[in-house]
Parts: C-alpha cells; sequence; structure tokens
C-alpha cells in the first residue's frame, strides 16, 4: 500500500491558511507534509508580509519537512 503524503507547492496556500489562523489545519490531515524549501523561503522572507510569523513562528509545528526536490511515484 503506498503512503499518502501532502505536497505544498506553492506558497498560496500556506500564506491563506495563516491570514485565517489555521495552519493547525495541516496537522488534521494526519500525513506527512512536505514543504519545498523555496516556497518555505518565500513565505518566511519578509517578516512583515502577512501571514510570514506565523509560518515561522515558534507555533509552526506542522512544518515536518522540508525538501529541496521531491521525487513522486505515480
Amino acid at each position: 500500500m503506498k503512503r499518502t503524503v501532502l505536497v505544498i507547492p506553492d506558497s498560496g496556500p500556506l500564506i491563506s491558511l495563516s491570514v485565517a489562523n489555521r495552519l493547525d489545519l495541516l496537522l488534521k490531515l494526519d500525513m506527512p507534509i512536505y514543504v519545498v524549501d523555496q516556497v518555505f523561503y518565500e513565505c518566511t522572507k519578509d517578516l512583515t508580509k502577512i501571514g510570514a510569523q506565523a509560518i515561522l513562528g515558534s507555533d509552526a509545528i506542522w512544518v515536518k519537512y522540508r525538501a529541496v526536490s521531491l521525487r513522486l511515484e505515480l
């Protein structure tokens, strides 16, 4: 049986969840979460931008993995 994972390849979903103060929803999925390094950097490089501090903050326990590249098998 193949393992299901969530891959976040774009900053939009993270920023949207952060603005809604609902990053915790990612934990409810009960699966590994992969955030591409560049996406994480894009979301947190400017802490004055909306949502950046919540994404980077100490309460960001939803960040389980960050990967430079991912290999997906279909």
